[in-house]
């Protein structure tokens, strides 16, 4: 049994239903029902009595008894523009079944299984630990792990660009025309994966390089790769574009950068970002991190900021320390966790 983005809101804000049990055989007196939901404690959504827990509902709220719920805990949908790097999900197992409850915010659902600690011997966990923040070297080091561990880093790459892509037409399903500007090195092939995602989607797309061709090799494999299915490759560098080009690049309905990622520190000498995609007048989707911003330390040396910036695996310093250069912030599941990390018990 699931329970869709509609059951967020509250479905009986005036109690003209009396709530439904989930068990049949677990059923609470209509008066003492009343009573306990009256003086229940809402998270968000979902509300906790001393007798039950109450669950959202059409027309009505259903309830388990406390005894008879079996197990409460947390679990995490891979991807989300929810405005939350993971749209949280609150499942509860009773005798015959379970119910998924989409929570508009983390922290709701975090804070009802503190509350159903002093429930005696009641299992509570989550699917997957609290997204927390990493420095360049930890997400380094958990790619390497990672790739150790069965998950090849162009596989990573492939996830990486193939979610970007997957979040950013969540967000703008109507969009026909994407330009996918990329560096030379990895975040770059996050793009040209992208690209492939967003053609296949239907797309109109056109891939520029900022720098030439790319230098790292899983990045030269996807961009041959974008190549072989007929994607149009253009120079950034050098002579100026077609018209017809640069009309394309000014129109596009989405820009994906891809120019630089967690690797990047500023360099006087390095092309700079902030002309680049001042020319794009679509949604801007960045791929792991606006580029000029530095991952750890949010010094940002460019203004050009993201409608939507998808980070790969866990959030970096620099969404926090400059957020208002992020735009909304989503968090893209490439395959680390499932390799990694088991379920984490609270």
């Amino acid at each position: 049994m699931s329970a869709g983005s509609g059951l967020r809101r509250e479905e009986d804000p005036m109690g003209l239903f009396t709530p439904r049990p989930l068990c049949p055989q677990a059923q609470l007196a209509e008066d003492e029902l009343k009573k306990d939901l009256a003086g229940a404690k809402a998270f968000g959504a979902v509300r906790l009595g001393e007798k039950a827990l109450y669950l959202p509902g059409i027309p009505a709220r259903r309830y388990v008894p406390l005894p008879w719920v079996q197990r409460v805990w947390l679990r995490m949908m891979e991807a989300s523009v929810q405005g939350e790097f993971i749209q949280p999900l609150l499942v509860v197992t009773y005798p015959g079944g379970q119910v998924q409850i989409e929570a508009e915010h983390r922290r709701e659902v975090d804070q009802l299984l503190e509350a159903l600690k002093a429930q005696p011997g009641l299992p509570l966990g989550r699917e997957y630990p609290a997204p927390q923040a990493v420095t360049v070297a930890q997400m380094k080091e958990l790619e390497r792990r990672a790739d150790a561990a069965g998950l090849p880093y162009r596989q990573m790459m492939e996830n990486a660009g193939c979610m970007a892509a997957r979040l950013a037409l969540g967000q703008w399903p109507a969009a026909r025309t994407a330009a996918v500007l990329c560096g030379r090195g990895n975040n770059g092939g996050d793009g040209f994966v992208a690209a492939r995602w967003l053609a296949n989607a239907g797309l109109a797309v056109r891939i520029y390089l900022l720098e030439g061709e790319p230098v790292t090799p899983d990045a030269i494999h996807n961009l041959a790769l974008a190549r072989q299915m007929g994607l149009e490759v253009l120079n950034l560098t050098g002579e100026a574009l077609p018209e017809e080009q640069e009309h394309f690049l000014r129109r596009a309905e989405l820009c994906f950068d891809g120019l630089y990622g967690t690797g990047y520190r500023f360099d006087p000498a390095r092309p700079g970002v902030q002309g680049l995609l001042g020319r794009c007048a679509g949604k801007r989707v960045a791929l792991d991190l606006p580029s000029g911003l530095e991952a750890d330390t949010g010094a940002d040396h460019t203004d050009a900021p993201a409608d939507l910036t998808v980070a790969f695996h866990a959030p970096k310093a620099c969404h926090a320390l400059a957020a208002q250069r992020c735009g909304k912030l989503a968090l893209a599941d490439i395959g680390i966790r499932r390799v990694l990390a088991a379920p984490a018990e609270l």
